[in-house]
């Protein structure tokens, strides 16, 4: 599996779970950033078997999670820069591959 396909696999599981929500222009282009670095430190690392995958799809999945709870802390009806930098404080570091 290449960068471009992880990168496509974490977009769909994105747009699964969080297709009907609103971002700001700045926090989807840090949420897109997370998955291309993501993507990219797994091919780096030899890490892309379906196995290493169903692993990536999980930790983005706690990711959103977390990122949604951040929007309900502040009170925000969409997500928003704070959003994806908080959820990634609280996981980081050793939060695979996304940190």
């Amino acid at each position: 599996m290449d960068t471009d396909q992880i990168e496509s696999r974490l977009v769909n599981v994105l747009r699964n779970a969080r297709g009907h929500d609103n971002f700001t222009a700045n926090s989807a282009a840090d949420l897109f950033l997370q998955i291309q670095m993501a993507a990219q430190r797994m091919v780096k690392e030899g890490r892309t078997s379906d196995r290493d995958m169903d692993e990536a799809t999980q930790a983005f999945m706690l990711l959103l999670n977390e990122m949604n709870s951040e929007k309900t802390i502040r009170g925000y009806s969409e997500f928003r820069e704070e959003t994806v930098s908080g959820a990634l404080a609280k996981l980081c570091p050793g939060f695979w591959p996304f940190c």
